[in-house]
């Protein structure tokens, strides 16, 4: 579930974590789907730490 907060960061603020997104490393999203989830599962994802 998404839920919007309005003014939550300022503009500096979100240029700060895009960069730190920007700047991940991101593999694929099959790497945590089971089997079954791998044939439907396309996304890119952060590696869990």
């Amino acid at each position: 579930m998404m839920l919007r907060i309005p003014a939550l960061l300022d503009a500096s603020g979100v240029a700060v974590i895009r960069g730190i997104i920007d700047a991940a490393e991101w593999t694929d999203g099959n790497v945590t789907s089971g089997r079954q989830a791998a044939q439907a599962k396309r996304n890119m994802q952060l590696p869990e730490k």
